[in-house]
């Protein structure tokens, strides 16, 4: 997205979320393990954030807002020393035609579902 291939993304553990500015638009990445749901994500003001229709939303630990009917692509990625396993999900159509395009791409590698 950023159009440099050496670009960082730090997690914001600390800080809730960081905010990136790319050639192809604006990324919000929240990291809300430290919440306890989506009360506390809307106390913090990040609700408007996470449904900005001007920005791509990414959330670490999203289990952790508890919210229902959450239009989502999900990436699970699971590390066992240098093997990466990586397991595609979605819900609702527009990430589910996201996922089925990154199954795609990812194609048969047993490392990934």
């Amino acid at each position: 997205w950023t159009g440099d291939p050496d670009a960082v993304a730090p997690s914001p553990t600390f800080t809730l979320l960081n905010r990136h500015q790319t050639p192809r638009g604006l990324i919000h990445h929240f990291d809300v393990y430290r919440l306890c749901g989506f009360d506390e994500l809307e106390a913090a003001g990040g609700r408007d954030l996470l449904f900005d229709p001007q920005a791509l939303s990414f959330v670490e630990w999203v289990d952790r807002l508890d919210v229902e009917d959450l239009e989502q692509l999900r990436l699970d990625i699971r590390l066992r020393g240098e093997l990466r396993t990586i397991h595609v999900s979605a819900t609702g159509p527009g990430p589910a035609r996201i996922a089925e395009l990154l199954r795609a791409r990812l194609g048969d590698d047993p490392r990934t579902s």
